[in-house]
């Protein structure tokens, strides 16, 4: 009970940043900026707001995927680019708060650089994979 009681602040703080985060409209503001560097990379840019949100929260996430999956169809390159990211990557963000919180930690720059440099590396695999084998 005590540990639940400790986490409470950590996780209504994520919940408020994410929230704020997704109204604030600067995941469509990353999107336009960026989508000139996916396009020389021929990345298709509707992936990239899963791309920016995955990490930070999963139902975010979660939601971007299935209107990707709604309008594009499970089956097309950008449905199943999308289905592998989903599937391969994890809201580092919110892992790293909550556990390092559990048990008191307060020092975790590296642990969000080597958790997001495995998201890069999840979503680089992802587009490569569906490259490869359904591209």
């Amino acid at each position: 009970m005590k540990t639940t009681m400790s986490l409470v602040p950590n996780i209504m703080g994520m919940i408020v940043g994410i929230k704020v985060f997704l109204a604030s409209g600067i995941v469509d503001a990353l999107a336009n900026v960026l989508s000139p560097v996916l396009n020389v990379l021929h990345v298709d840019a509707h992936i990239l707001p899963l791309m920016i949100l995955k990490p930070i929260s999963g139902s975010a996430a979660l939601s971007v995927t299935t209107d990707i999956l709604s309008v594009y169809g499970p089956d097309s390159i950008l449905g199943r680019t999308a289905s592998i990211m989903q599937g391969s990557t994890d809201t580092t963000l919110y892992i790293i708060t909550v556990y390092f919180a559990a048990v008191g930690l307060s020092e975790m720059k590296h642990a969000i650089k080597l958790g997001l440099l495995a998201d890069v590396i999840g979503f680089t695999m992802a587009i490569m994979a569906v490259s490869i084998f359904f591209g």
